[in-house]
């Protein structure tokens, strides 16, 4: 696997990709496999995405360098009136600090890079001038099955004025270790930081680079952006870009993860030549805290792998069977793994599910960080940004201890949640999921 090329494409390879939208070929694709009633109502949905989707698709070029397609040339996404930028990390890093933000209609107005995570090639990016700013919304792709069909955008071979950004319709058809999405929309230089939406027009992942065809092309997903959120607005870019991000010298304990639901990352599978398998994490296995840090979730967990590397000890804490464990491991890179996983589908444990993620203990009790929808927690309007102060008559004031009062109840239980939303406290009935 490359990155994505931005160097400048010939026009003749972005004439390729010049019509705003390749509804003839999705039909041939499509027919054999769906109604034509199925096919038409699809259809609709794409163009509504498209109409929204071009004017907040952006290139980003350097300031220096505003009218040519240089090495610092790519795209990207607005997800807020006030003008914040997603895109890759590695954009960023080649076109610098000082931005140039070009709509499809040729305006160009200031921007500025913000902070990156360049290991997972998440880039954070804000438009200087004063809005607002039409705006995407960001969805959640922890949450998107495989086959899911999808709509990419992006500013193919550098910005066009007599072209509006390109648009390519496929499939998600693969989840990486780290979270990222494959799919079957080709991509070529240029499209680097541009958004892949979802068929509710909301942005589900940014490219970030290609495989060995064009068909397989890996984006960074939303959740991945949502973990760091905070440490990339104050500025800070941590990590280094590699050619391979499935693999590589990426830190790994060696398991596979199932993404769906939260309440911590449960394994799926276990490679049996892991520092996993030897400290004796087993498939099934519900891993609620790593490396001194609650784990709510599968992303969660990687991005904190993320943050470390080969060689490094870690600790981690699994509920198995009604009991908490403590393990201890050493990390390794992927190259070290050549046996496959043990198993590839690990029984699912007896485990309570609630649904919120990316919690932060705080003096008054436990915020927040995100709701999964649908989940228990969404059932019964619990937010992003509540503070958790209680479960039934036990106080919490850290995620540790949250997780543990979960894990001691049974799914289907009715539990009350004590939580405070601005000024109001109030208590909320939950009935837990299954994980």
């Amino acid at each position: 696997m490359v990155r994505l090329d931005i160097l400048t494409c010939s026009r003749r390879i972005a004439s390729i990709l010049r019509t705003a939208l390749l509804l003839s070929a999705l039909a041939i694709h499509a027919a054999s496999a769906d109604t034509l009633e199925g096919f038409r109502s699809r259809q609709d949905k794409i163009r509504e995405v498209v109409a929204s989707a071009v004017a907040t698709t952006v290139a980003i070029t350097s300031e220096e360098q505003p009218s040519r397609q240089s090495s610092g040339t790519g795209s990207g996404v607005i997800i807020s009136k006030d003008g914040l930028v997603l895109t890759a990390g590695h954009v960023t890093e080649a076109t610098g600090k000082q931005l140039t933000i070009i709509f499809s209609d040729g305006r160009k107005v200031a921007g500025v890079a913000l902070g990156s995570n360049l290991t997972l090639d998440t880039g954070l990016a804000r438009i200087t001038t004063e809005g607002p700013w039409p705006f995407s919304p960001m969805g959640q792709s922890d949450i998107i099955p495989m086959g899911a069909w999808c709509v990419a955008l992006g500013h193919s071979g550098g910005f066009m004025e007599d072209r509006p950004p390109p648009v390519r319709i496929g499939r998600i058809w693969h989840r990486d270790h780290y979270g990222a999405l494959y799919s079957d929309c080709t991509l070529i230089g240029g499209d680097s930081g541009g958004p892949l939406f979802d068929l509710q027009g909301q942005v589900i992942a940014i490219h970030s680079s290609i495989g060995g065809s064009l068909s397989t092309n890996r984006h960074t997903a939303i959740d991945s952006f949502r973990t760091h959120w905070d440490r990339m607005l104050n500025g800070d870019v941590w990590g280094k870009l590699h050619l391979d991000l499935d693999g590589g010298d990426l830190a790994t304990m060696g398991i596979e993860l199932v993404w769906s639901g939260s309440d911590g990352a449960l394994v799926r599978a276990v490679r049996t030549n892991a520092p996993a398998a030897a400290a004796g994490v087993q498939a099934g296995d519900l891993i609620v805290q790593f490396a001194g840090e609650a784990i709510t979730s599968s992303i969660q967990l990687l991005h904190k792998l993320g943050e470390m590397k080969a060689g490094d000890l870690a600790s981690l804490t699994v509920y198995r069977n009604n009991e908490m464990l403590e393990m201890e491991l050493t990390l390794t890179d992927f190259k070290s793994l050549t046996e496959p996983p043990a198993s590839t589908e690990g029984p699912v444990p007896d485990a309570p599910y609630l649904g919120i993620i990316d919690l932060e203990g705080i003096e008054s009790g436990i915020k927040v960080g995100d709701v999964t929808d649908p989940s228990p927690a969404a059932t019964a309007g619990i937010q992003a940004a509540d503070i958790i102060t209680a479960v039934d008559d036990s106080k919490v004031d850290s995620p540790e201890m949250l997780v543990e009062l979960l894990l001691k109840l049974a799914p289907d239980t009715d539990v009350n949640i004590t939580l405070v939303r601005g000024d109001e406290t109030k208590t909320v009935s939950v009935k837990l999921g299954r994980q």
